[in-house]
């Protein structure tokens, strides 16, 4: 009996993992169909059933590129024929690619391919290998996280933007120097329970400047605070978590956030959610050094 309940765990756990590959080709197509179209998150998520969320880092984990990484690959591809095939004015093919100006489109096609769309236009260039920051996969792992329960947390939090050579490292420095001033002018430490962060945009398809960091200090009931200047209180909803810790600098985090998403969520049986997933920091940066830093990777899960 044992036996026989393990084979059917393990095959509905198979079958969650191709349920989510189907999801994520269905996706695929739906972007291959409407590429002139917007292509809004809220709408890409609900064609692959899946939370707004957690969509673009189980596309990552799937495909090993990220979502806008592909939308962009192939919009860029089409105005690349477009410019060596048509006589359509090249503002006309960037309006298409999903540019709201020519020089952004300009600066993004050169960044690309090292050309112009001048150059292309006047060369017939029909074909040309895409540039792309694709995320580097970690390998398969075994991965077996705590299943924690928690109850609603109060936390005030900073936000900041910025997504700098790859890193929230400067908008995460900015809200905690905010945020610790914050807290030692009302004497709260005694009430801080935590160090979190929250990312909930994608690089890929937010502009790197409009990509938000969330820096938060979990504090208990009794903490008398209140909004002040850039601080807000909010709360992180009560819940089952699958926390998982990662040992390192912060600059691996996002491998081991795709390992997370591609080698258990599939295959563990869980279903993420419909809240944001955060970090918990373990450790004081300026006292650890980076290969020893602990952060816990925090999924919301039903």
């Amino acid at each position: 009996m044992v036996i026989h309940a393990n084979e059917t765990s393990l095959n509905r756990h198979q079958g969650l993992e191709e349920e989510y590959q189907e999801r994520v080709n269905a996706l695929i197509v739906h972007i291959n169909q409407h590429l002139e179209d917007p292509l809004k998150l809220d709408d890409l998520a609900r064609v692959a059933c899946f939370s707004p969320f957690h969509l673009h880092r189980i596309f990552t984990a799937l495909t090993g590129i990220p979502m806008g990484e592909y939308i962009r690959s192939l919009r860029m591809g089409r105005a690349v024929l477009q410019l060596s095939q048509t006589q359509y004015p090249v503002t006309h093919i960037a309006f298409e690619a999903g540019y709201d100006s020519l020089a952004s489109f300009s600066k993004a096609f050169r960044q690309t391919y090292g050309l112009s769309p001048s150059d292309v236009r006047r060369e017939h260039i029909t074909t040309l290998p895409f540039r792309n920051g694709k995320t580097e996969i970690l390998r398969r792992m075994e991965m077996k996280p705590e299943i924690r329960t928690h109850p609603d947390r109060k936390i005030v939090y900073v936000t900041y933007k910025g997504f700098v050579n790859g890193t929230f490292n400067i908008a995460a420095d900015k809200s905690f120097n905010v945020l610790c001033d914050y807290m030692r002018k009302n004497h709260l430490w005694e009430h801080e329970r935590g160090c979190l962060g929250i990312c909930p945009d994608e690089p890929s398809t937010t502009k790197p400047e409009e990509c938000r960091y969330i820096g938060a200090f979990f504090v208990d009931d009794k903490a008398p605070v209140q909004p002040e200047g850039d601080v807000k209180v909010g709360k992180i909803d009560a819940g089952h978590f699958a926390v998982f810790t990662y040992k390192g600098p912060f600059e691996g985090l996002t491998g081991f956030w795709t390992a997370v998403y591609r080698d258990w969520l599939p295959a563990s049986g869980e279903k993420p959610r419909d809240v944001e997933p955060f970090e918990v920091y373990l450790d004081d940066k300026s006292k650890t050094r980076p290969e020893d830093l602990r952060t816990e990777v925090h999924i919301p899960i039903i």
